[in-house]
């Protein structure tokens, strides 16, 4: 993970396998001069591979972890998205074990 420049702003990118990355951009609602201005997240899902930096899926929300939930439901809606290897928790960390009693 790794915060980088975007636009005039800035973005958390997160590199993923296949040659994909995940950026979230938290975008102004009103202007930008406003220190007190709500702010809304975009998270896109980027196909680094093509040279032209495809955009796979998106999803814009209030809350950060809602924008992502949408965008990976989006992801998993088209293509792009490799079902053996989420299986294989390529694209999510693994479930935590719980301690046995």
């Amino acid at each position: 993970m790794s915060i980088v420049a975007f636009a005039e702003s800035w973005a958390v990118r997160v590199d993923l396998a296949h040659e994909t990355y995940v950026l979230a951009v938290p975008v102004a609602v009103t202007a930008a001069t406003d220190p007190d201005a709500p702010i809304r997240w975009r998270v896109t899902f980027h196909a680094a591979s093509t040279g032209d930096e495809e955009v796979l899926a998106q999803a814009t929300h209030d809350w950060l972890a809602d924008a992502l939930e949408l965008a990976v439901k989006a992801l998993r809606g088209t293509d792009s998205w490799h079902t053996a290897d989420a299986m294989h928790h390529e694209y999510a960390a693994p479930e935590p074990e719980l301690p046995s009693r």
